[in-house]
Formats: structure tokens, sequence, C-alpha cells
């Protein structure tokens, strides 16, 4: 199968774009969480002790939320792909 051919079983250039997009910001997000669960102040490297139970809780929901934003790819994914 050719990758056009692939490019429009997804939805088409626009629907590739699209989920693109989405996923870089994704990326973005969980490459800034992990920092944030291993160091608490990057620019003073301050690594995480992981003592304050309240900043690691907030750093988890975080990761719910970027959890949500997956399951809308994937489902952005599986909308465009036809499945």
């Amino acid at each position: 199968m050719s990758f056009a051919a692939d490019r429009e079983r997804a939805g088409g250039e626009a629907a590739c774009v699209a989920a693109l997009d989405h996923f870089i910001v994704l990326d973005g997000r969980m490459k800034d969480l992990v920092t944030a669960w291993q160091i608490r102040d990057a620019a003073n490297q301050v690594f995480n002790d992981h003592s304050d139970a309240a900043y690691d809780a907030s750093i988890l929901e975080r990761l719910a939320n970027i959890h949500g934003g997956v399951v809308d790819l994937l489902n952005l994914l599986g909308t465009s792909s036809g499945e």
C-alpha cells in the first residue's frame, strides 16, 4: 500500500494534518509532564524527591488530562479511518 493510499484511508490530507497537530500538542505536554515529575525546578536543577504529595498529585492530575487528549486523538483517528 502506498503512502497516498494510507493518507486517503485515514481521511485525507486535512485529517492527517489535524491528527498530527493534535499529537504535537500532546507530545509537548507529555514531555513537560515527565520533566516536572523528575525535576521540580528545571532552571535550578532541583530534582523532585517526591516528598511533596500535593505536587505529585498535581502531576498525576495533569497526566489524567493528557490521557483524555490521547483518547480524543485515538477517536479522531478511528473516525477518520472509518473504523
